[in-house]
């Protein structure tokens, strides 16, 4: 006679673990949760999360409804040291989350050919696990909150659809559209999390021109699995220009004239940019400046162009004096 298998009743295993809870006021999976699917390692899970922090309840029945359907990315952004007061909330919902985890360890090949969503981002694959992420922000460099992210999976090549772009280039810094960020939730370092601030610029609905918007390194990844032609616009001249020049203005600030001057004829005449002032200069000068087009770029910002080196570099350099040190001019 073999041996029978029973299978766990998960309903009643779920409702036997939700009555061991200690009732702390606040959202608990095992009760509330629609999305848990009655699965039992997040069953588990839950349990153990639940005991851990606060969370509102109508807050976690929103975040939990995010996962009732199986078409969006959902992922967090802890803000680290960076104060989220609510001119940087604002200032983040309006022009984007920066995504520059590749530009520091040199994995582009040309500016904004290859950009991870993950290198600033955590994807949670589940309600549980977004709960716990986000409960435990503060361990990570004291981040007083979080931000949401919601992107369709199909943009990323994650789910059949359209691949569509999700960045932009604000002056050299790539940055995650604002209408991906679903909003901000404030955590403190025990664990409790206030209500979530939405982000009025979030769209469920994407109707993007993709006229020099740049894809996710995933997108890319399908399309060339599929042959399809699809890539990132390369830096274009202006965006070129304004590298350069706050590294020139950066190393001013830092080091005087003398050397702003002589890191940019090294850069010039040496295609080395190791006298620039500050590791990310450096990293986006190497990266992403043709060294053979460095005159045409900084002539690009002269009123009257000249075919004259030494015009064109004292030009550059007059154009770009700082009378307040202190503040940078982009």
């Amino acid at each position: 006679m073999g041996i029978k298998f029973f299978k766990k009743d998960l309903k009643k295993y779920r409702l036997k673990l939700s009555k061991k809870l200690k009732g702390n006021g606040g959202y608990s999976i095992l009760r509330s949760s629609k999305s848990l699917n009655e699965n039992e390692v997040l069953i588990d899970l839950s349990k153990e999360y639940d005991e851990v922090g606060y969370m509102p309840q109508e807050l976690g029945e929103e975040l939990d409804h995010l996962f009732l359907a199986d078409d969006y990315i959902i992922g967090i952004h802890r803000t680290g040291y960076t104060p989220m007061d609510d001119e940087m909330i604002s200032s983040t919902f309006s022009k984007g989350l920066i995504n520059n985890g590749d530009v520091m360890q040199g994995a582009f090949g040309s500016f904004g050919s290859y950009i991870n969503i993950e290198k600033t981002v955590t994807i949670c694959s589940n309600f549980p696990i977004l709960n716990i992420q986000l409960k435990s922000a503060n361990s990570y460099k004291g981040s007083d909150g979080c931000i949401i992210i919601k992107i369709p999976k199909s943009y990323l090549g994650k789910k059949d659809g359209d691949l569509k772009p999700i960045y932009y280039n604000d002056n050299g810094q790539i940055k995650l559209l604002p209408e991906f960020i679903y909003g901000y939730v404030k955590v403190d370092s025990e664990g409790k999390i206030s209500n979530i601030i939405h982000n009025p610029n979030y769209s469920d609905i994407h109707d993007l021109d993709n006229t020099n918007l740049l894809y996710d390194s995933s997108a890319l990844d399908k399309a060339k699995r599929q042959g399809i032609n699809l890539e990132n616009n390369d830096i274009s001249l202006n965006d070129k220009y304004l590298i350069i020049k706050k590294a020139y203005q950066d190393t001013l600030i830092k080091n005087g004239d003398k050397q702003a001057q002589a890191a940019l004829n090294v850069l010039i005449n040496n295609n080395d940019v190791k006298y620039f002032t500050g590791k990310e200069n450096k990293a986006l000068l190497k990266k992403y400046i043709i060294y053979g087009q460095i005159l045409k770029i900084l002539e690009f910002g002269m009123d009257n162009p000249s075919n004259n080196k030494n015009d064109i570099i004292n030009s550059f350099i007059n154009d770009n004096k700082i009378e307040n040190k202190n503040v940078i001019s982009r």
